[in-house]
């Protein structure tokens, strides 16, 4: 029994193949567009396979990865130092000469005169704190650390501080958290007045890897 007749459905026969009117070999060469043409029962050269996947994985470790994301909306709850938010930084993550963290926190103040305060420490060490009052309910504040990793144990950190619409305010400092084993780094809220006096809004951590 002869095999069927396909139209092409423009008033002549579709030949076997590829859809563009020549036949398909069914074990190649194909032009890559590349070179040479390859088929089927090529190998693939594993060495460039590999140096392919090692250079991707290595474009991909460069890039920024946002540690903590959050939006607590968490304030404080009496009059001393509140811890309002952590993050443990693993083992090793943070202990490359070069490599880069960048803290940014977004408050509101409530509607008074009060004086409120914010602390961030790395290990134990602050390394960004700031007394300020302003009697606008909600009136932003964002803080932006960049935390700078000069050996497995030795950390400088340089603070934007902006309020409102108040001139920003710059600060550093060093710290030397063994980031070798790791370490928490914390926000930290006073009101001495009044509870509720801070709002921490949001919080976001992001690590910059070095780059050699």
């Amino acid at each position: 029994m002869a095999p069927p007749n396909y139209e092409s459905g423009f008033g002549a026969e579709a030949p076997p193949g590829n859809g563009f009117g020549s036949p398909s070999p069914s074990d190649g060469p194909w032009d890559t567009g590349y070179g040479a043409p390859i088929t089927l029962d090529e190998e693939v050269d594993v060495a460039v396979l590999g140096s392919a996947v090692d250079y991707l994985t290595t474009e991909m470790g460069y890039r920024p990865k946002v540690l903590k994301s959050s939006a607590p909306d968490v304030t404080t709850v009496g009059t001393t130092e509140e811890l309002l938010a952590s993050y443990a930084i693993a083992a090793g993550v943070f202990a490359t000469q070069g490599a880069r963290l960048e803290l940014k926190t977004i408050w509101a103040s409530q509607d008074n005169t009060n004086s409120q305060t914010y602390t961030v420490k790395l290990g134990g060490t602050t390394i960004a704190t700031s007394t300020f009052s302003h009697s606008a309910t909600g009136t932003p504040l964002t803080v932006v650390s960049d935390i700078i990793c000069n050996g497995s144990s030795d950390q400088y950190t340089r603070n934007l501080h902006v309020l409102g619409d108040t001139a920003p305010v710059q600060t550093s400092a060093f710290s030397m958290a063994n980031m070798g084993v790791g370490a928490t780094l914390g926000i930290y809220a006073t009101t001495p007045s009044a509870a509720g006096d801070l709002i921490l809004l949001y919080w976001s951590l992001t690590l910059y890897p070095a780059v050699a």
